[in-house]
């Protein structure tokens, strides 16, 4: 008795060619296996390369951000040296002309200094004249006096 009669489900020519359909598919299948290897191992590659690039992408836009962030600073920084040179300027202008006026006022007090020297110069003159002039008179009037008393001194002699 044949095993297929028996079961009588399908015949052996039957059996042979779903055995054949069989193998054929599973033919296909590792063919498709070997197709569906070779394109995930294209995906690898390619998500690898898309995550080389993001990365590569990544570390541009840090760049960027960081020369960004550098010249943002450069800048603030420029500004602010402008600002403090232009306070440096106004107070060097500031010490400037509080020095032109010390200096001119040291000029003005030394020549109301010079003009009261000289004005004591002229008083102690005036006194020494003054005393000059009483001496001289008091030099006179000895002298009158004198000359009057040699004048008594003959009479009486």
């Amino acid at each position: 008795m044949n095993i297929w009669n028996f079961l009588g489900l399908v015949s052996k020519a039957n059996y042979n060619e779903l055995e054949d359909k069989m193998e054929k598919a599973q033919a296909k299948i590792e063919g498709l296996e070997e197709i569906i290897l070779e394109k995930n191992a294209i995906l690898i590659d390619l998500i690898t390369d898309k995550i080389d690039k993001s990365n590569d992408l990544k570390e541009k836009l840090l760049k960027n951000e960081l020369n960004y962030f550098e010249k943002k600073q450069k800048a603030k920084f420029n500004a602010l040296n402008q600002k403090i040179e232009s306070l440096n300027d106004k107070i060097y202008s500031k010490i400037n002309n509080l020095k032109k006026n010390n200096s001119n006022s040291l000029n003005k007090l030394s020549k109301k200094t010079d003009s009261i020297n000289d004005l004591l110069k002229v008083i102690m003159a005036n006194d020494l004249l003054a005393d000059l002039e009483k001496v001289m008179i008091e030099s006179q009037i000895k002298k009158l006096l004198l000359t009057d008393l040699k004048k008594i001194i003959k009479i009486k002699k």
